[in-house]
């Protein structure tokens, strides 16, 4: 990876202390796509070099301010799919990934498809055990004797809000967690692990210490259980929780993922298509990285959130004018900040990422929207 180099007087500016906690800031060119899919950053003829010096200077302090505001631990990654222009603010640090893991779950899901040894329009039975507790509305359409979806219906619910039955059904027809983190090494990512089932991270996190065998599951049985949990050890349970290696990724690892999904390089075109479709669709993420995006503008996003913690959020962004895309995950944990002072500081890192790359990153040739160019690979960026 080659590093942008800079003057001393520079790099001194941008290492002065904005708050009492130590950093990594790093940009440069692709960590991520193969060199076929990166395109190199050529500075506009009308621009000096040093007003993209500022501008990268701004924006670390300013994300480096804004992480004070989150509080807690802040992680971002924005890679320009492009250009392979990025930056990377703690993008090497692991986080737990929360409902963020459902990306990584739908690109195995959407392999196996791929491969034809799992069809979109297979029918998941489902019974009392497996509703699972948390976010989503399967739990409520099973109140309506409905327990019968395809694997499309599931895989919709799973990323549109975040359900979590969805989600553990198919995490099994995924092949199941260390499956899921296999097929993330064969991608060349290998700072995602996913380990467990949401129900198994729910009751982990609320110091659960044995679930009912999952036959004789119901969730009277799980709540009762999680009433019964003593402050005592649901703290110290919560605590682990941030340090458990388990269900974690680095902003990075994230962000390589969203963006090979977008290049073509992690599902064939149609499933690749279809996932970001859904995703742009996505019902939780409007306080987060798409809420000062322009009208207009697509985000395709996935959200994950446990307790007031950790609050996290993964996109690929639309720059206008044909300037290209933005993948973008910013990771926030043991803030104690509540979710919407978390949520309006991630807000605005989204938004200053997206200028930044609009307006100082690299600019589109005359030829970019020529389809010749982008078949052949040509240096559609000037």
């Amino acid at each position: 990876m080659k590093i942008i180099k800079r003057n001393l007087l520079y790099l001194l500016a941008c290492l002065i202390p904005i708050s009492l906690f130590t950093v990594s800031c790093t940009a440069g060119t692709s960590f991520c796509l193969p060199p076929e899919k990166s395109f190199p950053v050529i500075q506009s003829k009308s621009t000096q070099k040093s007003d993209y010096d500022r501008a990268l200077c701004r924006l670390e302090r300013e994300m480096k301010r804004l992480a004070s505001q989150a509080g807690g631990t802040v992680g971002i990654s924005a890679l320009h799919i492009e250009s392979g222009q990025h930056f990377s603010f703690n993008g090497k640090e692991r986080f737990p990934m929360a409902s963020v893991y459902k990306i990584p779950i739908a690109v195995r899901l959407l392999n196996r498809v791929d491969r034809g040894e799992v069809s979109l329009d297979r029918t998941v039975a489902l019974s009392t055990c497996d509703f699972h507790p948390g976010s989503g509305k399967l739990v409520q359409k099973f109140k309506n004797k409905k327990s019968a979806y395809t694997v499309r219906e599931l895989l919709e619910l799973m990323l549109l809000v975040s359900d979590n039955t969805a989600s553990d059904a198919l995490l099994k027809l995924a092949g199941g967690p260390e499956a899921v983190t296999s097929f993330m090494k064969t991608l060349g990512i290998n700072d995602i692990q996913v380990s467990r089932s949401t129900l198994n991270m729910l009751a982990d996190w609320r110091g659960i210490k044995e679930l009912p065998a999952s036959e004789a599951f119901t969730l009277d049985k799980y709540n009762r259980l999680r009433d019964s949990v003593p402050a005592v050890t649901l703290d110290k349970a919560q605590n682990c929780f941030f340090s458990d290696i388990r269900d974690t990724a680095t902003p990075e690892a994230m962000t390589c993922l969203i963006a090979k999904v977008h290049s073509g390089t992690a599902l064939k075109p149609e499933s690749a298509s279809m996932l970001l479709e859904i995703m742009e669709r996505c019902r939780t993420g409007k306080s987060r990285i798409r809420r000062m995006i322009p009208p207009g503008m697509a985000v395709a996003d996935k959200t994950g959130t446990i307790g007031k913690g950790m609050v996290n959020d993964a996109a690929i962004m639309t720059l206008p004018a044909e300037a290209g895309h933005v993948a973008l995950t910013i990771f926030i944990k043991t803030s104690e900040q509540t979710v919407s002072q978390q949520e309006q500081a991630m807000a605005q890192m989204a938004r200053y990422l997206y200028d930044y790359f609009f307006f100082y990153g690299p600019i589109p040739s005359e030829d970019y929207g020529n389809d010749t160019c982008r078949q052949q690979g040509q240096t559609c960026y000037q």
